[in-house]
């Protein structure tokens, strides 16, 4: 009984092992670290491969071009060649039965075995061949040329004439007199005024002879020398092409000989009371071939048929599960085969390292309090230590960590170090520049009644300057020794690369101190304008949300509005794009303000007439108001999403989940069913709008009116909750 136990031990610790052997040299957890959680659990999955080998016998004739080669067994004929072929055939086809026997009662135990290739055509595999003459050139070895005739094309530019048309005078052979300009008469100096003569260059005629062709109206063709024909270029003028088919052997040969094939089809059933389990053995035992050494082989059973063979292997496969609690993560591993190979451990590791990247990140973006003791931890890990040293390369080639894991955990400790960096020098630097404005100040005391502003100036701005540098330099020795080793160098390295912005921000700043200090005495004699100013900033966050509203957004439930007084204060001054944020704001019922969706159709329909209607945020709206105000008005709705319809293709979010509303109104699903409307709701989940996957997904968890479907739930829930949107969270937790 006591070794029983200490072997179930030492299998139990050797699940630890593999997993402290897998995240030591990656994460800050090391083997005492890891704690179980409950005992080991043994179990069997049985697994069934069912092996099919059909063999497929048939025999293939080729041409080939040339005489037959040397060694292969020439026929009488063609006829000769296929009689042979049959008769080999027929012998493999009589001999498969035996030799498919033989095969598999000769080793049956033996796991995974196929049949070899050429058992059925051993001794009949030596190819046949048919010598005969080219059938296409006749065993000339030569074609007629297909392009010409006797090795003459007809010539395209006389079209085999051989004389082309004269340009000068177009095939008239002659032109128009250039003196009478083809009219027959020229002025004369004796005949009366404005009186004309016969031209004596065309004899009266208006035409004279053409000097290209001398009066022929055609010239000899450039192209073919005026013979109608050119020489072919595919034959050379030969009228003859070698035969392709022979190669210009005038000879072709046929070779036969027995095609053997062996199809294999494997098919792998697994079974196990866990289905996570089951679908984990069928994503990792996929290949039979690893089956071989994952398992034990209990049974073989071989069933042969004319031409086929089929072996069904039943393996027992040993699994155990064990769940171990890492840090503050429990995690639950699964091994396989006798050996117990962990197949998805890779992911313990990158778990991990994942859980220490996002409280880095949460520390170095968000509070900050305590981004010291999580960057320490950070760097515990080898891996993230290595990253830090020689960045990326640390992790390359490594299929454990994510590819874009190195990159990020430099940013974030990148980050860290600097937000580290900028807590411990607030305190000492406002210090420091009370203290350059303090020297400023009492400088210019001293040099009253007439002080010098600038010396003060620089004064103030040089002691500034120097501080800084010293602060700076002592910080950056302090975190280095706070961290220690190559990390702590390389953080220091990290943050050298960004301190001159720094410090010229803090040389500014203690300036800005300096002036703000040196006019402190005039502020204090102006009325007070503290009043003036929160007004001024008010009016400012106001503008800008409102201009952060007409911005193109997905989802106008998610947006920042301004105050309501505001904005009806700004509607009255006739500012449109506030009248149409105050609708919103009434029809959504912003500020714990109840929904007035008839104000809001009102201002909307105001802004149809006095605005542009074709603004979408006017249009949808409209139709929303109509939806709140008329919900059993089966033409007030229709009318409503024929309207968003022609809007629906702009790529508006928001219109296409509005018209989704719309159309699973129960007033318009009574006539025209949900089809249309849950079409436009999955479009509009598809675009990216929270609110329709939101509404998606509570429909996909449920099986409301769509197949339930938990999966694709969770997808648009998560969605639906990342952006925030109320409800999604907790649907999202509920969701089984």
């Amino acid at each position: 009984m006591t070794s029983r136990r200490g072997s179930e031990t030492g299998r139990r610790q050797r699940v630890a092992d593999v997993v402290a052997a897998q995240i030591e040299p990656l994460t800050r957890f090391r083997a005492q670290d890891l704690r179980e959680l409950g005992p080991e659990q043994d179990s069997w999955a049985d697994i069934t491969v069912t092996t099919r080998q059909r063999v497929e016998l048939d025999w293939i004739v080729t041409a080939h071009p040339g005489a037959l080669p040397e060694g292969i067994a020439a026929c009488a004929d063609a006829q000769a060649l296929e009689t042979e072929l049959q008769a080999r055939l027929a012998e493999a086809e009589r001999t498969a039965p035996a030799l498919i026997q033989h095969w598999a009662h000769e080793d049956s135990g033996r796991y995974r075995r196929l049949l070899p290739g050429g058992l059925f055509s051993s001794g009949l595999e030596a190819p046949l061949g048919l010598d005969e003459t080219c059938p296409a050139c006749q065993g000339r070895a030569r074609l007629d040329c297909p392009d010409c005739s006797g090795g003459q094309q007809p010539c395209a530019g006389c079209h085999g004439s051989g004389r082309i048309g004269c340009a000068d005078c177009r095939g008239l052979g002659r032109i128009a007199c250039g003196a009478c300009h083809g009219s027959g008469r020229t002025a004369s100096a004796s005949a009366p005024a404005g009186g004309t003569t016969d031209c004596q260059a065309c004899g009266a005629s208006g035409w004279i002879d053409c000097r290209t062709c001398a009066r022929q109206g055609e010239l000899p063709c450039p192209d073919c020398g005026s013979r109608g024909s050119r020489d072919c270029a595919r034959c050379q003028a030969r009228g003859e092409i070698d035969c392709a088919d022979c190669q210009a052997s005038g000879r072709r040969h046929r070779i036969g000989r027995l095609r053997e094939q062996i199809l294999v089809e494997d098919q792998i059933d697994i079974h196990h009371p866990d289905a996570t389990v089951a679908a984990l053995c069928a994503r990792h035992l996929a290949d039979p071939a690893a089956l071989g050494a994952l398992a034990t082989l209990e049974a073989v059973r071989w069933t042969t048929a004319p031409f086929a063979v089929q072996a069904t292997h039943r393996l027992r496969l040993p699994v155990r599960q064990v769940t171990l609690q890492i840090g503050a993560q429990p995690q639950t591993f699964t091994a396989l085969g006798p050996e117990l190979r962990v197949p998805e451990l890779h992911h313990a590791a990158s778990r991990l390292l994942a859980l220490d990247l996002q409280t880095l990140e949460r520390n170095a973006l968000g509070s900050g309090r305590h981004v010291s003791e999580a960057l320490q931890r950070f760097l515990a890990s080898p891996l993230n230590a290595r990253i830090a040293v020689i960045g990326q390369a640390a992790a390359a080639g490594d299929d454990r960590v994510a590819p874009d894991y190195p990159a990020q955990a430099r940013e974030r400790m990148q980050q860290a170090v600097e937000r580290l960096w900028q807590q411990r020098l607030w305190r000492p630097g406002v210090a420091l520049l009370a203290g350059a404005s303090l020297l400023s100040g009492g400088f210019t005391l001293l040099t009253a009644p007439q002080p010098d502003w600038m010396l003060s100036a620089l004064g103030g701005g040089v002691a500034a300057a120097a501080g800084a540098l010293m602060l700076d330099w002592r910080l950056r020795h302090q975190l280095a020794a706070e961290f220690g080793g190559e990390a702590g160098a390389a953080l220091v390295r990290l943050l050298r690369r960004a301190p001159v912005w720094r410090r010229g921000l803090g040389l500014g700043i203690g300036l800005a101190l300096l002036a703000c200090a040196l006019l402190a005495w005039s502020a204090t004699r102006l009325p007070p304008a503290s009043t003036r100013i929160a007004a001024q900033q008010v009016e400012q966050q106001a503008q800008a949300q409102l201009a952060h509203w007409a911005q193109t957004g997905r989802d106008y439930r998610l947006r920042t509005y301004p105050a309501v007084d505001w904005l009806r204060a700004r509607t009255e001054a006739g500012d449109l794009q506030a009248q149409q944020v105050l609708a919103w704001a009434l029809l959504l019922g912003v500020e714990d303000r109840p929904v007035d969706a008839a104000a809001a159709r009102r201002l909307l329909k105001a802004l149809v007439t006095e605005a542009a209607p074709a603004d979408p945020a006017v249009r949808i709206g409209l139709a929303r108001a109509t939806l709140l105000l008329e919900p059993r008005s089966v033409a007030a709705l229709q009318a409503a999403a024929d309207d968003l319809a022609l809007i629906q293709e702009s790529q508006v979010p928001e219109a296409t989940y509005t018209l989704a509303l719309l159309r699973l109104a129960p007033a318009l699903v009574a006539r025209h069913g949900t089809a249309a409307g849950l079409e436009a709701l999955q479009h509009a989940a598809d675009m990216g709008h929270p609110s329709a996957c939101l509404a998606l997904g509570r429909r996909l968890a449920t099986g409301h009116g769509l197949p339930r479907d938990p999966v694709a739930a969770r997808r648009y829930l998560g969605f639906a909750a990342e952006r925030g949107l109320p409800g999604a969270q907790q649907a999202l937790t509920t969701l089984k």
